[in-house]
């Protein structure tokens, strides 16, 4: 009679640790299935990006959110980085690059020009976060 109350205690035990496991691969799986969360921002948070504020005739959105590369090449030519497919924009239009701990951006002859806060630049010239960019009509918002 003791012998069949151990027996029975033992199942029980192993019963409740088979449980307790089911229920642990249960609330792993639900986390690893759950869909993510939606954002336009890049997944790294210390990953500088471009935010379209006018896209003109570009192909881009209003909002959209593009992360920078260290050397990243804007223009309306497909081998760019960042393409903005507007009329206004040349084909190289700029390079944005990481270097000596800021980042740059320089204008590569382009046909109207590049300006930051609505300054015309002809030499390499230091981004700040909330600059805003303009490459012929396209409008972009820096965040470093």
């Amino acid at each position: 009679m003791e012998r069949d109350i151990i027996i029975l205690l033992l199942r029980l035990g192993l019963l409740a640790i088979l449980y307790v496991f089911l229920f642990e691969l249960f609330v792993i799986l639900w986390r690893d299935l759950r869909p993510p969360t939606t954002s336009l921002r890049p997944e790294q948070p210390d990953v500088p990006w471009l935010e379209i504020l006018e896209p003109a005739a570009s192909g881009r959105t209003v909002g959209e959110q593009i992360p920078l590369q260290p050397m990243t090449g804007i223009g309306r030519g497909e081998a760019n980085s960042i393409v903005l497919a507007d009329p206004s924009v040349s084909a190289e239009h700029a390079l944005i690059s990481q270097r000596l701990g800021h980042w740059w951006i320089e204008d590569l002859d382009s046909t109207n020009g590049t300006f930051i806060n609505d300054v015309r630049i002809d030499q390499p010239t230091v981004l700040g976060s909330g600059d805003i960019v303009r490459l012929g009509t396209v409008r972009l918002r820096v965040h470093i």
